[in-house]
């Protein structure tokens, strides 16, 4: 049973782009389940030091995947990939034998290829798919799968900014998680792309409506 899992910001405030993500799924034939008694993966308790309700969360939604026979994860947001890949197996609330697929990886695996476009984007790399799962090329190669030519940023793969989203920043200083989205959009505006691809719902939000259109990598699918 393969397990379609969110993340919080595409479940209940972007779910346009959940949409986008379902629909490309559902074009090349994958057969998944949604969960609507999951919860949060429980990162942001984890990050402001709730670690007791962050364990709680993580085996109450550990304890339904494994009731449902989930088999297969794909999850949609590089933190709760990261989550439920490595705290939910290291504690043993979830199965070792469940495979747990961030999405872009699942696509580029079982997407063909579109045709070329003659547009180029820029593109976000997030702090948790990037850095902290090391996971660099495979959504350039997606894009490329897409049709899209790439203009890095100053500042990347590695060496990338941060958005101003991570590790409750934007819940406990807005303003600060402001600044920093605004310097990162700065930098991309100097590529001369037509907008910011990114494939982290936090990016996502923090990067938009600072004078750069962004779009999620899910947006740049099209069917030949």
């Amino acid at each position: 049973m393969i397990l379609l899992y969110p993340g919080c910001v595409y479940k209940y405030k972007h779910k346009d782009i959940l949409r986008s993500y379902e629909n490309i799924l559902k074009s090349i034939g994958v057969d998944y389940i949604k969960i609507d008694e999951l919860k949060c993966c429980g990162i942001p308790l984890r990050n402001a030091g709730y670690s007791d309700d962050f364990m709680e969360i993580a085996k109450f939604n550990a304890e339904l995947m494994n009731k449902c026979d989930v088999t297969e994860i794909i999850v949609l947001c590089p933190e709760c990939h990261r989550m439920i890949a490595s705290k939910y197996k290291k504690y043993d609330f979830l199965s070792s034998e469940v495979k747990v697929n961030f999405v872009v990886n699942y696509l580029l695996e079982k997407l063909p290829g579109n045709s070329k476009r003659d547009i180029k984007v820029t593109y976000q790399d997030s702090c948790y798919l990037g850095r902290r799962s090391g996971y660099y090329d495979e959504p350039r190669e997606l894009i490329n799968k897409f049709g899209y030519s790439i203009i890095e940023a100053e500042n990347t793969r590695e060496e990338s900014l941060c958005c101003g989203g991570g590790g409750n920043v934007r819940e406990q200083n807005y303003e600060l998680s402001e600044a920093v989205a605004q310097s990162r959009v700065n930098e991309f505006m100097k590529t001369k792309a037509e907008f910011i691809v990114t494939n982290c719902p936090h990016c996502y939000v923090c990067l938009s409506n600072k004078g750069m259109a962004v779009k999620d990598i899910s947006e740049l699918y099209h069917q030949s």
